[in-house]
């Protein structure tokens, strides 16, 4: 028995594991690779793209933070809404995984040549 990063390895499942760490790697690369030739051509369209990708995550952060902290102040309450919130967030989440996925299955099974 082998061990991965966080769970124990047995058999085959040691070599699939490393053929999903070379894509990983590979993929890192790749993109590493395109960040650099866009600063060669654009060094100004690298910082906006980064800065409002930058941008987004932090004003992402700092509201689910903020509201989160909002709806804590409430006691008695504020535990069972932030639960409740969280719910609705990952069934929405859901619904939208499982909308997309018949979107790309109507379209690859239905709008396809072979069929």
């Amino acid at each position: 028995m082998a061990w991965s990063i966080f769970v124990p390895v047995y058999g085959n499942e040691r070599h699939e594991l490393v053929y999903i760490w070379q894509l990983l790697w590979v993929s890192l690369a790749t993109s590493w690779r395109r960040l650099l030739a866009a600063s060669r051509r654009s060094l100004f369209l690298v910082f906006v793209v980064v800065g409002f990708i930058g941008g987004y995550v932090w004003l992402t952060y700092f509201a689910f933070l903020k509201m989160f902290r909002f709806l804590q102040a409430f006691p008695g309450l504020g535990e069972a809404v932030i639960e409740r919130v969280m719910y609705i967030l990952f069934a929405f989440l859901g619904f939208l995984l499982f909308v997309s996925n018949a979107i790309v299955a109507y379209t690859s099974l239905f709008k396809s040549k072979e069929v």
